[in-house]
């Protein structure tokens, strides 16, 4: 794993890599946000609720194990 110098440098780490994540969907019309090219894969709308979900996740982390709470994040598998 990749370590930082400091916490700005992990910041812009992570503001590229968004802009780079966002730039794959900022050509995609609205009515093709849903459409799914291939059996199985994900449409467009469906990886940014993915990556929503697991950012909420890792804030809701950060907060409770800055507050003292659980120091590990939610794990619980969906069936």
């Amino acid at each position: 794993m990749k370590s930082y110098e400091d916490q700005k440098e992990l910041i812009a780490a992570i503001e590229t890599s968004l802009e780079k994540y966002l730039a794959e969907f900022t050509n995609i019309p609205e009515n093709k946000k849903d459409a799914r090219l291939l059996e199985g894969e994900r449409t467009p709308s469906e990886h940014l609720s993915y990556q929503l979900g697991w950012v909420s996740s890792l804030l809701d982390w950060e907060s409770r194990e800055q507050g003292g709470g659980a120091d590990r994040a939610n794990t619980r598998r969906r069936v």
